[in-house]
């Protein structure tokens, strides 16, 4: 799904939803290059502010989006160096910026427990 797709489906007001669209058509206009900009350098380069920037970068449909992203960048870089440490001429800086991109894919994986379902049977009368 795209991220303009994302920003027109929130569960928001149409006043409120239509400058995170027009925010959502900005970011995807140069996607890698923005994923990694901050709501700063976001805000200085459009009409939006940083404010508007920060809540439509919190908004969590967005931000699992945005995260998503960056990890599948930060697999296809892994993947990358370690091609390269096949090579000739590479040297301990590059095995151990391998090590930290590795160790950064590592830490983003976490147990998706929202299908969790806690059901309270109460004690059957008689039954000690």
């Amino acid at each position: 799904m795209t991220l303009v797709k994302i920003a027109d489906t929130l569960n928001l007001p149409a006043a409120e939803r239509e400058p995170f669209v027009k925010m959502a058509k900005y970011f995807e206009s140069d996607i890698v290059d923005n994923l990694t900009k901050t709501h700063f350098e976001l805000a200085a380069e459009t009409d939006f502010t940083y404010d508007q920037w920060s809540d439509f970068l919190s908004q969590p449909p967005v931000a699992g989006w945005i995260s998503q992203n960056v990890k599948m960048l930060a697999s296809v870089a892994e993947r990358r160096k370690l091609q390269r440490l096949g090579e000739e001429g590479t040297n301990t800086a590059d095995a151990n910026s391998f090590k930290a991109l590795k160790d950064f894919n590592e830490q983003g994986k976490t147990i998706d427990n929202s299908n969790v379902i806690i059901v309270h049977l109460p004690d059957i009368e008689g039954e000690e």
